[in-house]
């Protein structure tokens, strides 16, 4: 029967929950706007949330938008409808 090796890695694994655990902790770093991946990452839990139905990918987002304004702070955005244009 062939005998298996372990690598260094394998031997170090009880140091790699340590490492994992220390990635998922949230920061209180204040945040100075909100990225288009931050609200991404939000849509995507409201659409998980609401069991992944087809459409209101818009939806999702302006309610991303809104909620991650409201928890950091920001005044609400606001946007024109789409197609709308400012009158002078």
């Amino acid at each position: 029967m062939p005998t298996v090796k372990k690598n260094a890695a394998a031997k170090s694994s009880s140091t790699a929950p340590a490492a994992r655990a220390v990635t998922g902790v949230k920061t209180t770093t204040p945040v100075a706007e909100i990225t288009h991946e931050m609200i991404a990452r939000r849509a995507f839990e409201i659409w998980c949330g609401k069991g992944r139905p087809w459409g209101g990918e818009s939806d999702n987002w302006r309610q991303a938008e809104l909620e991650l304004a409201a928890e950091l702070g920001f005044a609400t955005p606001s946007r024109a409808p789409r197609g709308a244009r400012a009158r002078a």
